[in-house]
């Protein structure tokens, strides 16, 4: 079965938040921001400004060059990716989790963005929105990962609101917060799950959209001293360990991130999957 197109999983009042909140930050975007349509593009090249990016091919100097499939539809390994976050965290799960599709990864602190804020109601839009913004300003392919921890209990809170929950500006003092809106929660009522959505676009409007998620059990207290976010808090029954106890390699196999980057990395493996670019028409 043909792969829905990303922009297809977006409800019209969902879209076209996602463009003016986008208008905002992309040069060039601003005349488009009056224009009652839909989000069809966020990052072509056949309008905005009317220049035609970098090649999303070119790969770092004096990187070695190997095209699988040729660069009208293969992979270039080498090719110059852009990791859309500044999260530390994240950046060492996805470039471990990236290697071995031998791309040279950038982080935002190459390159000079003041990235738009995270206003999507889902996970997709966030991510969508990071990676489109990215792709569109660096002239490269770009990757954004956006995820949360989701309560069944609390009716999905944090959701896309986990690294700002509460309005606490810490890990630390999420966790407590969190902590203090499940006191009353026990056993089954402490069941949760954590959820990533990766987007790769590429500045000729071609975009992939991967998802991972994981459930397990928020702890009344936390345990190990690795990861980040939540990770002290979120205990995997199967593992019989919390995330903040793994190892980058355990947590790899068994995280909502980890899962999304498996499902990147399989849609690649015998090539790259077929394109779908859209544009504002």
């Amino acid at each position: 079965m043909p792969r829905k197109p990303l922009i297809d999983q977006l409800h019209r009042e969902d879209s076209w938040r996602l463009f003016r909140i986008l208008a905002e930050f992309v040069e060039g975007f601003e005349a488009l921001a009056e224009i009652d349509v839909p989000l069809v593009s966020v990052f072509g090249s056949a309008r905005f400004g009317g220049a035609t990016p970098p090649t999303p091919w070119a790969t770092a100097p004096d990187t070695p060059e190997e095209v699988v499939g040729g660069p009208e539809g293969g992979i270039l390994k080498g090719m110059r990716v852009v990791l859309a976050t500044s999260n530390p965290g994240k950046v060492r799960e996805l470039k471990a989790g990236l290697e071995p599709l031998g791309w040279t990864l950038l982080s935002l602190a190459d390159f000079l963005l003041r990235m738009p804020k995270e206003e999507g109601s889902t996970f997709l839009e966030n991510a969508l929105l990071k990676a489109a913004y990215a792709a569109r300003a660096t002239g490269l392919p770009a990757l954004a990962d956006d995820s949360g921890l989701e309560v069944f209990a609390l009716g999905g809170e944090p959701g896309v609101y986990s690294a700002r929950y509460g309005g606490r500006e810490t890990d630390r003092e999420r966790n407590v917060y969190l902590l203090e809106r499940m006191r009353h929660l026990k056993g089954e009522e402490r069941r949760a799950r954590f959820v990533a959505v990766l987007v790769l676009a590429y500045p000729d409007g071609h975009a992939e959209a991967y998802e991972g998620s994981v459930e397990g059990v928020i702890l009344e207290a936390p345990r190990g001293e690795g990861g980040f976010g939540y990770d002290p808090l979120f205990f995997i029954p199967e593992a019989g360990k919390t995330f903040a106890e793994m190892s980058l390699e355990e947590k790899a196999r068994y995280s909502h991130r980890g899962r999304a980057l498996q499902a990147l990395l399989k849609a690649y493996e015998k090539g790259p999957p077929p394109r779908e670019i859209s544009r504002l028409e």
